[in-house]
């Protein structure tokens, strides 16, 4: 057994600061056994330092597991917490963002020749391989004769049906004549056989020229220009608005090939005053704006009050549908009155800027945005939007919002476009009379044209090179390049339209 003499002077000699070697050659020096002085430190050992470790590391871990808890208890009640402290903005006074009804008589209305669901949508035959192989032959890569005679003459009572849009004076989807009747879901009327129609009677017109009827395809050309032209003094959504710029603009381009060919002036003067008639549709571009808003309130009330379809409808891959749900119930991370004046805001500017030259457009920026990037596939950032008030209502304006950016830009392309079409009757009708080239735009005043077309960029006149033979525009940077080379005028800084003539 230990002796408890000894064990007591160890303490007592640990205490004093002495180590464990002196002390325990103090022991043996005076006569106690080697044996029971290494017992006495080994029943000192286990009780004075390996139980207080123990007890440390234990406390350590339920401290960590406590934290977990509690910030895990914190998450899961925040939410909540946020929701009872959270309030909505009072209704936003959005009178000026609101439409009129139309009434337009069926007689009068091109849409019921040319909608989905008509005559056009089952008279055309275009398979797949057949429409990228027009595709090519509008924009020049091959010309096939026998290939644009069969799809042409397959295609021939689609082709009559869409030139009957051209004996109505107006174009309106009676889907959207009324505004308290549009519907958040937007149907796509009437615009998939109605673009691939005007494909068709542009490859008509290109056909009818190349064989020398000139007049006849000018005739189809320019019945796509007035169709377009219908549809944008429409009220319709900003996609249908763009659909009817892209038909406008083919009909354009076609015009512009055609004047390669051999057409007398006095042909190409009758022509060249129909350009007067293709103004600036301004009341259409903001009504298009407005159409998009009242769509877009419309979803909004719908997803708050939790309808299942207009929450199936938001497809993104930013939010889940049933995210969206719950989260859209939460007055911190849903705000209808907030986000309808996201919306508003937006509206309003672009509406601004269809009265602004196209150098000059105010960008809608975007405060403090979920998602850096709303057309990438990075879901929307969790810890931001945790913490963010009307999260939702942000990600839900942001990715609308940014997939209708550009519609401003598309607007001015096709004023450009009309601008460069009518300087090209004027210098072609020119070249034929005079035997040569301008060698100024100012050449061409009064006899050819009245006054030199705009640049919808820079507000002043368009650019012109006689020894590159050239039009062009100084582009949206208004820096002149001297014309920018390129296969497509779209995507160059300074739009150039090459005079081929």
């Amino acid at each position: 057994m230990t002796n408890q003499q000894i064990i007591d002077y160890i303490k007592g000699s640990l205490k004093e600061g002495l180590g464990k070697e002196v002390v325990k050659n103090n022991l043996i020096t005076n006569g106690w056994p080697i044996q029971d002085v290494d017992e006495a430190f080994q029943s000192l050992e286990p009780t004075s330092i390996l139980p207080p470790k123990k007890r440390k590391w234990l406390k350590i871990i339920l401290i960590i597991i406590g934290v977990i808890i509690l910030l895990g208890a914190i998450i899961y009640c925040l939410p909540a917490i946020l929701s009872l402290f959270s309030k909505d903005i009072t209704p936003i006074d959005d009178s000026d963002l609101q439409l009129q009804t139309i009434s337009i008589p069926e007689s009068d209305n091109a849409y019921y020749d040319v909608s989905n669901g008509s005559k056009l949508d089952g008279a055309i035959y275009l398979s797949e391989d057949e429409n990228s192989l027009v595709y090519d032959h509008l924009f020049g890569r091959k010309w096939d004769d026998k290939f644009v005679k069969d799809i042409l003459s397959k295609n021939a009572t689609a082709l009559v049906y869409f030139t009957l849009s051209d004996s109505k004076p107006k174009f309106q989807a009676p889907e959207f004549a009324d505004p308290d009747k549009i519907s958040y879901e937007k149907p796509p009327v009437p615009y998939i056989s109605l673009r691939a129609a005007s494909r068709l009677n542009a490859l008509s017109a290109l056909y009818l020229a190349k064989y020398g009827y000139y007049k006849e395809g000018l005739d189809l050309a320019f019945n796509s220009i007035e169709l377009g032209q219908k549809m944008e003094k429409s009220q319709e959504p900003l996609l249908n608005y763009l659909t009817a710029i892209g038909i406008k603009n083919l009909g354009m381009e076609t015009v512009q090939k055609i004047l390669n060919y051999s057409i007398p002036s006095n042909t190409l003067f009758q022509y060249s005053k129909q350009f007067d008639g293709f103004n600036k549709n301004v009341k259409g571009l903001k009504s298009a704006f407005k159409m998009e808003y009242l769509v877009e309130s419309k979803l909004i009330d719908l997803i708050h009050n939790g309808n299942q379809d207009a929450i199936n409808s938001f497809g993104s891959d930013k939010i889940s549908q049933t995210d969206l749900q719950n989260k859209a119930k939460n007055n911190f991370y849903f705000q209808p009155n907030n986000t309808k004046e996201l919306f508003a805001d937006w509206a309003r500017l672009n509406i601004n800027n269809v009265d602004k030259r196209c150098g000059y457009l105010d960008k809608f920026e975007l405060k403090n945005p979920i998602v850096a990037n709303a057309s990438s596939s990075i879901p929307w950032s969790v810890v931001k939007s945790y913490f963010t008030e009307n999260a939702v209502g942000k990600l839900v304006s942001e990715i609308i919002i940014i997939d209708l950016t550009g519609a401003n830009y598309r607007r001015c392309e096709n004023e450009l476009l009309i601008s460069a079409t009518k300087l090209m009757f004027a210098i072609k009708t020119y070249k034929i009379n005079e035997g040569k080239l301008p060698n100024f735009l100012a050449d061409l005043i009064p006899k050819y044209i009245t006054e030199i077309p705009m640049d919808p960029y820079s507000g002043g006149q368009l650019k012109y090179s006689a020894d590159k033979k050239i039009i062009y525009s100084v582009g949206r940077d208004l820096i002149d390049l001297g014309g920018s080379e390129g296969d497509d005028w779209r995507q160059m800084q300074n739009p150039m339209f090459k005079i081929d003539f």
